[in-house]
């Protein structure tokens, strides 16, 4: 759903502003949670799911929309809160599912889905004091659509780049449970612990890595976490005990986390230094290939692992990181700044030749010599 929703909330956004559509999106998803929790068929549920799908579009698009733009004037401080924003993905998937099954096994299936009620409640009520209602994104009449964008050579290359490493994060939660639960016999309880070394590190690296990835040459960030992603990835088979995987996850999260920050950042220079007003395409693009990535890893991982086992998977996905890494130099092409323009031509008055005069009076007269003057 998620998928096919981000061009239409780009267009969106453009035409009615950042407001509503995170307004609305948060209003659906207030909804969406209080249909989970009292669901009692597959019929409300898959509804809720979707509901839930249209809610996150508006709330991610418009909400990264809002804050470089909000920001557009400080690339560091730019990088600083979108790298926050990203972060704060894993500090969902970091928090959620562990007060989730406490609550959901301590209390009741509706108490988790009440509590985030309560929450996104309390955010429609601050969401008009913090976001003004008549914000508006700065679109021109030649502002491009995401497709104009994803033709951009920078562009796709870097939503090629980050999908790589969005594949290996998802190939990873998918199949890394199962193969600690047939190898280790591990317990359900530590299986959702060995995940928190990565969300940790996510939530540092992001924020810190958007905010100096300016001054560290963001394909240069974008490098060294691509790098020691695959190196995490790579050693997780090598593992054989479960708390020789928390170095390993670590690794993951901190090269996800860079890769992600870094990622939103160069987006938005490519859009900064060639494609004027295409702030909510930007993001759009930045939502769709992570969902497509993850979309993708969670259908096809489970076949890929039966086919040629767990190490070959994450060796494989190493080895597709690590090859495509040394295209991260191609953008260091990009620009760090806005070119001036300078005129091709000098100014018309240096071309002109000085005004000549138009009346008689005007005109010099030939200075009369001494023959005429004796006459």
């Amino acid at each position: 759903m998620r998928i096919l929703l981000t061009a239409p909330a780009s267009w969106l956004i453009d035409k009615v502003g950042i407001f509503w559509p995170f307004f609305f999106g948060t209003l659906l998803a207030l909804i969406s949670c209080l249909m989970i929790g009292f669901a009692d068929s597959m019929t409300v549920l898959f509804l809720s799911r979707a509901f839930h799908g249209i809610a996150g579009t508006g709330i991610e698009i418009s909400g990264i929309v809002y804050l470089a733009v909000r920001y557009q004037d400080d690339e560091n401080l730019k990088g600083f809160v979108l790298g926050m924003v990203i972060s704060s993905f894993a500090f969902g998937t970091l928090i959620g599912p562990t007060l989730g099954s406490v609550m959901y096994g301590l209390i009741s299936q509706s108490a988790p889905f009440l509590a985030l009620s309560v929450i996104i409640l309390a955010s429609l009520v601050f969401t008009p004091m913090v976001m003004p209602v008549n914000v508006t994104v700065p679109v021109t009449e030649s502002s491009p659509s995401a497709i104009t964008l994803l033709m951009n050579p920078c562009t796709l290359l870097v939503s090629v780049l980050a999908m790589t490493t969005t594949l290996g994060i998802a190939f990873t939660n998918a199949t890394l449970p199962i193969w600690l639960k047939s190898s280790f016999k591990t317990p359900e309880w530590e299986i959702g612990l060995i995940f928190v070394p990565t969300s940790a590190a996510h939530i540092v690296s992001g924020p810190l890595i958007g905010y100096w990835s300016k001054t560290l040459k963001r394909w240069r960030c974008m490098l060294i976490g691509s790098l020691a992603m695959a190196i995490g990835i790579a050693t997780l088979p090598l593992c054989n005990m479960i708390w020789q995987l928390i170095p390993s996850m670590t690794l993951i999260g901190f090269g996800f986390g860079t890769v992600d920050s870094t990622l939103i950042g160069i987006m938005y220079r490519i859009v900064d230094v060639w494609h004027e007003g295409a702030q909510s395409s930007a993001a759009a693009v930045f939502v769709f290939e992570f969902c497509l990535a993850y979309t993708i890893g969670l259908l096809t991982s489970g076949a890929i692992v039966g086919f040629i086992g767990f190490k070959w998977t994450m060796w494989s996905l190493a080895i597709a990181i690590v090859v495509s890494s040394p295209f991260c130099l191609l953008l260091s092409r990009i620009q760090e700044e806005r070119e001036t323009k300078q005129p091709l031509l000098p100014k018309p008055e240096v071309l002109l030749p000085p005004c000549l005069p138009t009346t008689i009076e005007d005109k010099p007269q030939p200075l009369p010599d001494e023959s005429s003057h004796l006459l």
